[in-house]
């Protein structure tokens, strides 16, 4: 299970106190600093140490833009995925230590076409890191899947989910740059694993949405 981070609610805080108690600041004192604002996309590369046959080079995220609600991942592997690989991407949107929900995608070739393989997935919410939780439906304005059902195996493979509905929840409001989110991943096959990042930790933060553009009239 990744490792206790700080908080994405305790970046609020100093921005909090300059609005609510500025009048009690000590004569000459400056206010804190405003939190840095969250990037639009975040990627983690990830080390050189896993089996090859389970190794993730690189994972990104890229926040929704435009009219279509999305939240983006592409996730790369060295060695292409293949047949048999379970992939799990875990999501956290408050910015405690537990995730609110999950994605599993297990990888089967297909019989007449070997290139080609099948992505049999579910969504959970709840369930925390290893619990059963609850399948939902999960997918986006472009489709009603996370992952195409089918695609050659290549060594990335795409995830694109509205994941605020995915996960049963409403989404910040406002039209500006809003909300957060961040994943830990694990790719499994044959008793090896590896995650990204590496030593079971969460990625950095990435916004929600980028904020409404022309694209939104």
């Amino acid at each position: 299970m990744p490792a206790r981070r700080r908080s994405l609610r305790l970046r609020l805080v100093p921005a909090l106190g300059v609005l609510l108690g500025v009048t009690a600041l000590p004569a000459g004192a400056s206010p804190a600093p405003a939190p840095a604002p969250l990037p639009e996309s975040v990627t983690v590369t990830d080390g050189r140490t896993s089996p090859p046959s389970v190794d993730i080079s690189q994972v990104r995220l890229v926040a929704s833009s435009g009219s279509f609600t999305a939240q983006w991942m592409w996730i790369t592997v060295p060695h292409r995925f293949r047949d048999g690989h379970h992939l799990t991407v875990w999501f956290d949107i408050d910015g405690d230590a537990a995730p609110e929900g999950r994605l599993t995608v297990r990888l089967r070739k297909d019989r007449r076409w070997p290139r080609l393989l099948h992505a049999r997935q579910a969504f959970r919410i709840g369930g925390g890191w290893t619990g059963a939780g609850r399948r939902v439906p999960c997918g986006s304005a472009y489709s009603d899947l996370p992952v195409g059902g089918a695609f050659s195996s290549d060594r990335f493979l795409k995830v694109r989910l509205d994941l605020w509905r995915c996960l049963r929840t409403p989404s910040p409001p406002g039209d500006g740059p809003r909300g957060a989110w961040r994943t830990a991943v694990r790719l499994a096959k044959d008793g090896r694993s590896d995650t990204a990042p590496s030593g079971r930790r969460w990625s950095p933060p990435v916004l929600g949405w980028t904020g409404c553009t022309t694209e939104c009239d």
